[in-house]
C-alpha cells in the first residue's frame, strides 16, 4: 500500500479480482480442449509404459560373519604390542571390515571379474525382456546373437562392439546396491532386473564370490605373515619375543584352516533373496496419472498464453 491512496490500492485488489476471475473463466470456456490434450497426454504416457518391462527387485539382509581367527599385518602389531616397540618392528592397523567388505562390493576388480566369470553381459546389456512362464530372457536381435554367443551391435567409438569391462561395470551399479544399517550393523544387498529369477540368482553370486575372494585375500596374508614370522624366529636378536612369536605362527596357521571350512567366510545371511513375485517397477498408474496432469498443466498454460497475448 506504500505510495497508494486507499482508493488506489482498492481499485488494485478490484482489479486484480477481476483478473482471476478471467483466467477461471478462459479456464472454463475451454475445460473440453484441455480435457482431451489431457486424455490424449495420458493415453500416450500409457502406451510408453505398458511397452516398458516389468523390473524385479530381490534383497538380502546379511551381517558380516564373526572371525574367530586373526588375520592381517594389523594383528600382529596388536598381539605384539610393547613386544613389537621394543623390537623395532613397526607393522599398520588393520581396517574395519564392514568398511572393506562395502568397498569390496562397489569395486571395479571385484564387479569386472564377477561379471566376466559369469558372462553377466548379455543380462546386463542386450537382454530386454523375460518370459515368466518359460523362465526365458529375451534378447536385442540387433545387439546380440543368443545362439551363437555374438555381439553385433552397430556402435561407435569408443564403446566397443562386445561391452567392455568398464561399460558393463556401469551397467551394473545401476541395477546393483549396497547398503550399511547404522541401528543395526547389517548390510543390505538389493539387485533390480528384468528377471524375478535372475535378480535372486545374481545376489547369491555376488555373497558367494565375496566370500571367495575374501577368503583367498585373507589366506594369502596370513601365508605371507607366516613367512614373516619365521624369519624373524630364526634371528638372534627375536630370542626373546620367540614365545609371542609362536603364538602369532599358531594363530596364522589357524586362519588358513578356519578359511576352508568356513562357507559364510566374509558376509553371512541373515534373511535370504527370494524370486520376488511382485514387479517393483514401472508404476504404471501414476505414470498415466502424471501424464495426465501435465497435460492439462501444458494445455491450461496454452491457452491461458494465447488469450493474455491477443488482450496484451
Amino acid at each position: 500500500m506504500s505510495g497508494q491512496s486507499p482508493n488506489e490500492y482498492y481499485d488494485s485488489l478490484c482489479q486484480a479480482e477481476v483478473s482471476i476471475k478471467d483466467v477461471i473463466s478462459v479456464i472454463w470456456k475451454n475445460k473440453f480442449i484441455i480435457a482431451i490434450v489431457s486424455i490424449v497426454c495420458a493415453v500416450a504416457f500409457g502406451i510408453y509404459i505398458y511397452n516398458q518391462p516389468n523390473i524385479y527387485k530381490s534383497e538380502v539382509l546379511t551381517v558380516t560373519a564373526k572371525q574367530n581367527q586373526q588375520s592381517g599385518l594389523g594383528d600382529l602389531a596388536g598381539k605384539l604390542g610393547g613386544f613389537a616397540s621394543l623390537a623395532g618392528i613397526s607393522l599398520p592397523q588393520e581396517s574395519d571390515n564392514t568398511e572393506i567388505i562395502l568397498v569390496t562390493l562397489k569395486s571395479k576388480k571385484f564387479v569386472m571379474e564377477l561379471i566376466e566369470k559369469h558372462n553377466l553381459y548379455p543380462e546386463l546389456i542386450a537382454a530386454t525382456n523375460w518370459l515368466p512362464q518359460q523362465n526365458k530372457l529375451v534378447y536385442d536381435p540387433k545387439m546380440y546373437k543368443e545362439q551363437t554367443n555374438e555381439w553385433i551391435r552397430e556402435v561407435s567409438f569408443p564403446v566397443q562392439q562386445k561391452p567392455s569391462g568398464q561399460e558393463a561395470y556401469e551397467k551394473f551399479m545401476d541395477v546393483f546396491s549396497v547398503s550399511k544399517k547404522s541401528e543395526s550393523g547389517t548390510i543390505l544387498l538389493s539387485v533390480e532386473h528384468l528377471s524375478a529369477v535372475r535378480a535372486k540368482q545374481w545376489l547369491d553370486i555376488i555373497i558367494n564370490d565375496l566370500n571367495e575372494v575374501m577368503r583367498a585375500t585373507d589366506v594369502d596374508e596370513a601365508e605371507k605373515n607366516i613367512a614373516y614370522l619365521k624369519v624373524l624366529l630364526n634371528k638372534p636378536e627375536y630370542v626373546a619375543l620367540r614365545e609371542v612369536l609362536y603364538g602369532l605362527l599358531e594363530e596364522q596357521v589357524k586362519t588358513i584352516m578356519l578359511s576352508k571350512v568356513r562357507d559364510n567366510y566374509a558376509l553371512k545371511v541373515i534373511d535370504p533373496a527370494l524370486v520376488p513375485e511382485m514387479k517393483d517397477k514401472p508404476r504404471r498408474l501414476l505414470f498415466v496419472l502424471v501424464g495426465g496432469l501435465l497435460g492439462s498443466l501444458l494445455s491450461i498454460f496454452v491457452v491461458l498464453t494465447r488469450y493474455f497475448y491477443k488482450n496484451s
